[in-house]
């Protein structure tokens, strides 16, 4: 299986996008993914739809972290004009669907993340959905802080398909990240190459077909990202 590492536009801990659009259009990459999370409304969301289609008209977004709350309108959008191939949300039970994603639901990943991370899956997280998409981040970070998440969701990920990953730095201090409950490990920006080294302890079967960086790290060091973590990845 092919295993594309993915530079994105993270909306978290990054309010100007339109600098990554630009970031990207002056590199020339028309292929990245996508993190809706702190765009709260369906106005700010096509807002920025509609910049990528004017700055980059054959952008391509094979993977997108949506938020549950998105329209039908807005994900068609998106698979008609980006070519989006997968997506996903956080568990319902940390945030309902607001509409019916009956459609969807061969391409949308439920990711480890809010209380997953420290008390794993449940079946009825999962139940319906594509599989998983595996933050491999925030799993490092239930190993190191010892929480029952981590070997809950390692037996869970024996059950169910990897469709997709989030990848942020690790730190070797606690504090930086924060977390349900508390404050990890992980963090959306890097400060070295060596905050990545901890994907050598993840054998491949843990990476899925699009591996997103879930970096607010400027494009060109995120390109740097990405080529360390294909060679990781291929090893």
């Amino acid at each position: 299986m092919k295993k594309e590492v993915l530079v994105s536009i993270v909306t978290a801990g990054n309010p100007d996008w339109r600098k990554t659009i630009s970031e990207l259009k002056e590199l020339k990459i028309n292929c990245f993914a996508l993190f809706l999370t702190m765009l709260d409304t369906t106005k700010e969301r096509m807002e920025l739809f509609e910049t990528i289609r004017l700055e980059i008209p054959d952008a391509e977004i094979p993977f997108a972290h949506i938020r549950p709350d998105m329209t039908l309108e807005e994900l068609d959008f998106m698979i008609d004009n980006f070519n989006l191939q997968a997506m996903n949300i956080h568990s319902t039970r940390e945030y309902p669907l607001v509409y019916d994603y009956s459609k969807y639901m061969d391409i949308l990943y439920i990711e480890n993340g809010g209380p997953v991370i420290k008390d794993g899956f449940t079946p009825s997280d999962l139940a319906g959905f594509a599989g998983i998409c595996l933050d491999i981040s925030h799993l490092e970070n239930s190993k190191r802080q010892g929480f029952p998440g981590y070997e809950i969701n390692i037996k869970m990920l024996k059950k169910y398909p990897i469709g997709a990953n989030h990848v942020s730095a690790i730190y070797n201090e606690i504090g930086k990240g924060p977390i349900v409950g508390g404050y990890g490990y992980d963090f959306h920006k890097y400060e070295s190459l060596d905050d990545f080294n901890y994907l050598k302890n993840y054998d491949s079967k843990y990476f899925g077909p699009y591996i997103a960086l879930e970096l607010y790290n400027p494009i060109a060091e995120q390109l740097e990202a990405k080529k360390y973590i294909e060679d990781i990845v291929r090893e």
